[in-house]
This record gives structure tokens, C-alpha cells and sequence, in this order.
């Protein structure tokens, strides 16, 4: 059974939601701060300890170079920030259709 949810009824989860001790994101208004005054001409944006990507989801109009060495915050940056396409709505039907699924005791 197919259950379609649309994604504006669909609750999501945004990148800020995703925290770990010392996280940068509560600095991003004196990180973008500093970079709109100093660095006002810039293509290209290098976060190189991205942890969850809270300061390079603060620059998607850049092209963003992340690096972390936690494997699942390069696969979450990837997913964030990769330039692959995807369907939206596909993904949403598989989150409701694997939630809906009774584990069995």
C-alpha cells in the first residue's frame, strides 16, 4: 500500500536540529558578519571542520567544500550539500511507509 503524503504536510527536520557540543551554529550571525565584510567577493566557501554543516548551510549560494572526519557527518554534508538531484517526494513515501510498518514482538 502506497500512502502520498505531500511534503508541505510533511514534518522535516532542519540542519540546525542536528547539534553536537561546541557546534558553531549560534555563531553564525558574527561568521557571516565577518565574511560580508571581508570577504564580500568570494565564489567559494571551505568549512573544514563541518561537523553537522551548520555554517555551510549558511552559504548555499557558494560552492561548498566541506571536511570532517566523522563518516556520518560527510555522508549528512554530502546528502546536504551534494549537487545530485533527487525526488523529494520519494523520499518523503518511504520515510511514511517505513514508519507506518509494526515491528513484530
Amino acid at each position: 500500500m502506497s500512502v502520498k503524503v505531500k511534503s508541505s504536510e510533511y514534518k522535516t527536520s532542519l540542519i540546525n536540529n542536528r547539534r553536537y557540543l561546541g557546534n558553531k551554529y549560534k555563531l553564525l550571525p558574527f561568521i557571516m558578519r565577518v565574511v560580508t565584510d571581508e570577504c564580500a567577493d568570494i565564489d567559494s566557501i571551505a568549512d573544514i571542520f563541518a561537523g553537522t554543516g551548520a555554517v555551510s548551510s549558511a552559504f548555499t549560494d557558494k560552492t561548498i567544500i566541506t571536511n570532517d572526519l566523522m563518516y556520518s557527518n560527510f555522508i549528512c554534508n554530502y546528502a546536504w550539500f551534494g549537487a545530485e538531484s533527487y525526488d523529494q517526494q520519494k523520499i518523503i513515501d518511504y520515510v511514511v511507509r517505513y514508519n507506518a510498518k509494526l515491528i513484530a514482538e
